[in-house]
């Protein structure tokens, strides 16, 4: 096995070795942490394997918490500045509340 510059992935042996700065690592050598998300409603974060994913028909992407995050963006169309419970919340907005 022969070390590898600039970032190359090569396959020996039917592994795939990751070559860095001319080391190669082992995949199961790299840990690869998951990525947080931020509800697209009430901005709160969504742990990894929870939530929901909309995608429109624009390729847009929303995350979203939970079903009432979601049927309060996309059903009933509500503003998050104007509700208390979300992290988007607006103190003295002008909506009057």
């Amino acid at each position: 096995m022969t070390t590898l510059r600039f970032g190359l992935i090569s396959l020996a042996h039917t592994k795939i070795y990751i070559a860095l700065e001319g080391v190669v690592y082992d995949p199961r050598d790299v840990v690869i942490m998951p990525r947080v998300y931020r509800c697209s409603f009430c901005g709160r974060v969504i742990e990894p394997g929870r939530g929901m994913i909309f995608v429109r028909n624009d390729g847009t992407i929303l995350r979203f918490c939970s079903s009432k995050c979601r049927k309060n963006m996309l059903y009933l169309r509500r503003n998050p500045k104007k509700l208390k419970w979300t992290e988007k919340y607006v103190k003295g907005s002008p909506s009057g509340h």
